[in-house]
């Protein structure tokens, strides 16, 4: 399934400023298969690091209907990250214990007045020298 992905703004567009300021894209085209890069940290010492490059495995919706209805949104998308250090006892799936699933995320603006709501993904088209 492919997903396009336009960020949850909880303020009108001309009010919001926190387009400005985050790093996570305004668009986002993800489909099983897909190159990407994580845009955040979560557990660095196991290879989950904003930079990190893996391939899409599934895009789970919030609703079974997935992609067919247009306000149907990704809740998370299963990424390999084949360098991912995950034990495979604390895998999320222990058969692929590279498989890890990256849930929306939520970040605000530096006054926390407004806030944007995407998956932390990044089609790696890509990679400069220091990603890579």
């Amino acid at each position: 399934m492919d997903a396009a992905i336009k960020p949850r703004n909880n303020k009108p567009r001309n009010k919001s400023h926190v387009r400005d300021e985050i790093s996570l894209p305004l668009i986002n085209a993800l489909s099983e298969k897909a190159k990407v890069m994580l845009l955040v940290n979560y557990v660095v010492e196991l290879g989950m690091f904003n930079g990190a490059v893996g391939t899409v495995v599934e895009i789970v919706y919030e609703d079974s209907e997935g992609p067919q209805n247009p306000r149907n949104k990704p809740a998370y998308a299963v990424v390999d990250f084949p360098l991912s250090k995950v034990p495979t006892a604390k895998a999320w799936n222990p058969d692929h214990p590279t498989w890890v699933p990256i849930p929306m995320c939520t970040q605000h603006c530096e006054k926390k007045c407004c806030s944007v709501k995407t998956i932390p993904l990044h089609v790696a088209k890509a990679i400069t020298i220091d990603k890579s």
